[in-house]
């Protein structure tokens, strides 16, 4: 008897397995739904994205450097040289753009004042190249003005004769009819919303706690810590900035984080906002303040 029990102890019955089955046939569902709902957001927030570039995508810039056949001397290969270069501005859309300028970029002259061999560097900190962006003068002004208005369909060109201009310094600015700032980058013709930095909600609380009269020294550490580790560590990003820089929702060095669109191909993508940290940090590597020196300052 004890074993007949036994026996009746392990069997499983038919409605016990459709129970099993019926479990993992809910958790599959409820599994499925969840994918499909992400995917139903990702796919919507991709149409959104799509329409409102759907006016910007149609805006576009050109560089046309025309040459003609110059003769060399005698038993030499002629050569073509550029006689003139412009710029043609394209509005496909039907609705006008404003605010439409150029930047170009130009060699820095000013002196950053500290050297930037400092070891330990890498190639990508290294190859930064020396550089400002100016703004273009589009029209025929004795000072760098934007076209206030492109209509829809139309063209704009711009002579820019005696100015050494290359598809890789030159960006495209301009708002469409919705409002919406944009950039165009015309050596890759990416289209990047000129609205990246942009702070969270907790971002904000965080900026207005640093500024209380006494608990703001306390909020202010994980910023404080993050600039001593970088002066040791750089240009390798220790987490202590990337913490810092979530608290602050940006880089909280002495200059804005660079423009995303501005990166080098060789640079990587999530150290390219801590630049102006690690140019901060070599900085105060080469003038370090004195304990006397500070306390005079104080």
């Amino acid at each position: 008897m004890a074993g007949v029990s036994k026996h009746r102890g392990r069997h499983v019955s038919v409605k016990d397995l459709v129970d099993v089955g019926q479990f993992v046939l809910n958790c599959f569902l409820a599994v499925f739904t969840m994918w499909l709902f992400v995917q139903g957001q990702r796919d919507r927030r991709r149409i959104g994205e799509d329409r409102r570039k759907e006016q910007a995508a149609k805006v576009s810039m050109l560089l046309n450097q025309p040459h003609t056949k110059v003769q060399g001397k005698p038993g030499t290969e002629p050569s073509w040289q550029p006689f003139t270069q412009f710029l043609e501005i394209f509005n496909d859309s039907d609705v006008g753009v404003t605010g439409v300028k150029v930047l170009h970029q130009v060699p820095n002259p000013t002196d950053k004042g500290w050297s930037l061999d400092l070891p330990p560097r890498s190639p990508s900190w290294n190859d930064l190249p020396p550089h400002e962006w100016k703004l273009l003068d589009l029209v025929d002004d004795p000072l760098p003005t934007v076209i206030p208005y492109l209509g829809g369909g139309e063209l704009e060109r711009v002579y820019c004769e005696g100015r050494q201009l290359s598809t890789h310094g030159l960006e495209l600015y301009f708002t469409d009819g919705a409002g919406l700032s944009w950039v165009r980058t015309i050596w890759d013709g990416k289209l990047w919303p000129n609205n990246q930095h942009s702070d969270s909600w907790w971002n904000v609380i965080f900026q207005r706690l640093t500024v209380l009269p006494v608990l703001g020294k306390v909020f202010n550490l994980p910023i404080q810590y993050a600039h001593r580790r970088l002066r040791k560590t750089a240009p390798r990003i220790p987490p202590s900035a990337r913490f810092a820089r979530f608290l602050w929702g940006h880089a909280p060095g002495p200059t804005p984080e660079p423009e995303p669109w501005r990166r080098p191909s060789n640079f990587p993508a999530r150290d390219w906002p801590y630049e102006g940290m690690v140019w901060w940090a070599y900085f105060q590597r080469e003038n370090p303040r004195s304990p006397k020196t500070s306390k005079v300052a104080a």
